[in-house]
């Protein structure tokens, strides 16, 4: 199983299950520190918790943790260290960070997956510069398309009377695996955006798609200051899959004529909670949303607006149906409202499905065709799917 491995407090380890993968990334600012106690002991130890899930604790030694996982063929997607500067273990081990830093950050690299996406290192060390520690980070095993920062910073109180502890770090990071480029040119940009990953900023202050583009742009095309990236459509949080932002005022403007005309294609791929009566049929409904409770129901026509779409079931497995859908209109949860009001909900749809289970949504945005802003010819942008529960059916989805 694939995982993340956070590094926290020397010998304890953090340890996260893949699938949090780039929102944990994304929502490292959201970390919360508190105190807990470690193995039984007084000994309180300071541990980052997440307030997104579940975190497993193992108290073990770090280098022997590493040196084994190597052994098993494990691989990590992302590595953070805070190390102290000085300790013991329990059976007279003694950790001093000038001599034991260079050689655990070098068994650490090779237990990198090679999709791997971060190793930030935290630490307090006097007398151990961060240009130190990026040299040590920059082994072989991180020698390949990357970025590097490193940096140190220093708190002074207002009367400047005294100094705290200077605290360095350093992050390599794998050049642009924070968002996936389908498409692009000087006018679009077309991307594959994550799963539970906010299009734009909302109430929850998370990172979202619309942010990460700009500093996508930003950082290859070296511009300062603001960076122009026009939304034209979304995509429900729960949902991934294909996108196209404007990188100019006047593509933003033809993309949204695009939108308004109809002439943008929108195509889904839906894994359903049940089995359709019909193999291929339109289906027309009125929704209505409530604002309050950000849910949407359908109605009637006096108190709604209307909405179609086309559907084709292409593979079914025990009692779920992947369907190819075409979207007619593009109300807010339209897709996943149409299809519970006829009780075949998506699978761990946790809004409109009475009986889900944890797990991606059954629902991706794989298609997109439009005319280009500029030269009037049809741009086709297609992804796949990815995750465990797309892999149960067996479908060429070029052929759709």
């Amino acid at each position: 199983m694939k995982r993340f491995v956070f590094s926290i407090f020397l010998p304890t380890l953090v340890v996260l299950p893949w699938h949090v993968q780039k929102p944990v990334l994304q929502k490292l600012y959201t970390l919360t520190h508190q105190r807990v106690w470690c193995n039984g002991q007084k000994k309180i130890v300071t541990c980052v918790v997440f307030k997104i899930i579940k975190i497993r604790f193992i108290v073990d030694d770090c280098l022997k943790f590493v040196e084994r996982e190597k052994r098993r063929g494990h691989t990590y997607h992302g590595i953070l260290m805070d190390p102290p500067s000085y300790g013991r273990g329990p059976n007279g081990e003694m950790w001093k960070f000038e001599k034991e830093v260079t050689k655990l950050i070098q068994a650490c690299a090779e237990i990198l997956d090679k999709d791997a996406l971060f190793f930030l290192i935290n630490s307090y060390t006097t007398g151990f510069s961060s240009i130190v520690l990026d040299n040590t980070l920059r082994t072989d095993d991180l020698a390949r398309s990357s970025k590097w920062y490193c940096g140190n910073r220093r708190n002074c109180p207002s009367n400047r009377k005294s100094r705290f502890t200077t605290p360095m770090w350093n992050l390599w990071q794998l050049a642009e695996k924070m968002i996936n480029v389908l498409y692009e040119d000087n006018h679009v940009l077309c991307v594959e955006k994550p799963i539970n990953i906010p299009v734009m900023e909302d109430d929850s202050h998370d990172m979202d798609l619309l942010t990460m583009c700009k500093e996508y742009l930003k950082e290859k095309y070296q511009k300062p200051g603001n960076v122009y990236c026009g939304l034209v459509h979304r995509l429900d949080r729960p949902v991934g899959g294909v996108m196209v932002f404007a990188k100019t005022s006047k593509a933003a403007a033809r993309l949204s004529e695009s939108v308004r005309t109809h002439q943008l294609k929108k195509e889904y791929l839906a894994i359903l909670d049940g089995i359709p009566a019909k193999k291929s049929d339109t289906l027309e409904d009125y929704l209505s949303k409530d604002t309050r409770t950000n849910t949407v129901s359908v109605t009637d026509a006096k108190h709604g607006k209307k909405c179609h779409l086309s559907y084709e079931v292409i593979d079914q497995k025990g009692r779920q149906s992947l369907v190819h859908i075409i979207l007619g209109t593009g109300r807010s949860h339209q897709i996943r409202v149409q299809f519970a009001s006829r009780k075949l909900p998506l699978i761990h749809d946790q809004r409109y499905n009475p009986h889900t289970t944890k797990g991606p949504i059954g629902l991706y945005a794989f298609r997109l065709t439009f005319p280009h802003p500029t030269l009037k010819t049809p741009i086709v942008v297609q992804a796949t799917p990815t995750s465990s529960i797309w892999k149960e059916f067996e479908v060429n989805y070029d052929k759709l």
